[in-house]
């Protein structure tokens, strides 16, 4: 898409972000009765965080999504450019990369329960988040992009293991007409 218009790879995606919305609107049902609805919630932001954080479980897995957002993070920013230098990488390519990623990333996460309770999916994607850290600095010492396929690609395992088992938790731990301001809240914090 790229090679028609800079801007055509960002519209396609602001026009499937945009179907998305209009799908979920007339497709998904909602999960929360009218008895449910009709509580009032406070909107003060920082009461709720402070309600958040009252729950030791809650605490914890909002401290580790934050953390684990801010690692994504910063691999997201940093690897491109890593890519360029060591290995001249284009732009192109290292889009290639990320979009491989996700289409990897739903795969798994749609296999993931399938497989593992959350708590062990946490595990054992932390564990193979860890493994990719690993191999990211042997690539690094030897140059070797075979070396670093392997790591973005067993990266984006442990990603896709590690998220939905958070979000999965921080539901889980929730009342009911809570789960969708927890995992709110959850995200906005993980943002910063």
């Amino acid at each position: 898409l790229e090679d028609l218009s800079f801007a055509l790879p960002f519209d396609v995606a602001g026009g499937l972000n945009i179907l998305a919305g209009i799908l979920t609107l007339f497709l998904l049902k909602e999960t929360l009765t009218k008895e449910d609805r009709k509580e009032k919630h406070n909107l003060n932001i920082f009461e709720q965080i402070k309600k958040l954080f009252e729950s030791g479980t809650l605490k914890f897995f909002n401290i580790v999504m934050v953390i684990f957002t801010s690692m994504i993070s910063g691999v997201q920013v940093f690897f491109g450019i890593w890519l360029n230098e060591s290995f001249q990488f284009t732009a192109q390519s290292i889009g290639l990369f990320w979009g491989i990623s996700g289409i990897v990333m739903t795969v798994v996460q749609l296999n993931v329960a399938r497989f593992f309770t959350p708590r062990k999916a946490l595990i054992v994607g932390f564990g193979v988040y860890g493994v990719s850290v690993i191999f990211l600095l042997i690539a690094e010492h030897l140059l070797n992009i075979s070396v670093v396929i392997i790591a973005f690609a067993v990266m984006t395992i442990g990603t896709a293991m590690i998220l939905p088992s958070i979000n999965s938790r921080l539901s889980l731990e929730g009342k009911k007409n809570q789960q969708g301001l927890l995992l709110g809240i959850s995200q906005s914090m993980g943002s910063l």
